[in-house]
């Protein structure tokens, strides 16, 4: 990750798909742990993964298949919304199909996510480096 362009560099696997649910990941939320929510297409679940090493921590049950979307939303970021998609599917057997669920607490707040703008890196880094110097100068 080059962070002045903000390209992504030398990608690598992050997870591999929990075999415990069936599906294709198809979005990620991450919350204030770091953990990562990912809805399985196909799967008709969420499962929260640990993202050093893909370990499933968490699964929440959907009652359709089609997950398609994920987002923290609400009052402090507590609640989770899932989408679900509707094409391709028999709608009289997946009464759910193209729904949006709001899970009201999931015991652990979405984190802030921020769109890049290389400019606050270098705000960042004109904060840390005049930190630096005043602590030189024994200001705190």
């Amino acid at each position: 990750y080059d962070e002045r362009s903000g390209i992504i560099t030398k990608p690598r696997v992050l997870f591999e798909g929990s075999d415990q649910v069936r599906g294709v990941v198809s979005d990620v939320a991450v919350d204030i742990e770091g953990k990562l929510w990912v809805p399985h297409y196909g799967g008709g679940a969420v499962v929260r993964y640990e993202p050093s090493d893909g370990k499933v921590l968490q699964i929440v049950r959907i009652p359709t298949l089609l997950c398609s979307s994920i987002a923290f939303g609400g009052p402090y970021l507590k609640q989770l919304f899932v989408v679900t998609a509707s094409e391709a599917v028999n709608v009289n057997r997946e009464y759910y199909a193209g729904s949006l669920f709001v899970m009201e607490d999931v015991g652990v707040r979405g984190a802030v996510i921020r769109r890049y703008n290389p400019k606050d890196l270098e705000e960042m880094k004109e904060v840390e480096d005049s930190k630096s110097y005043k602590a030189e100068e024994g200001f705190h």
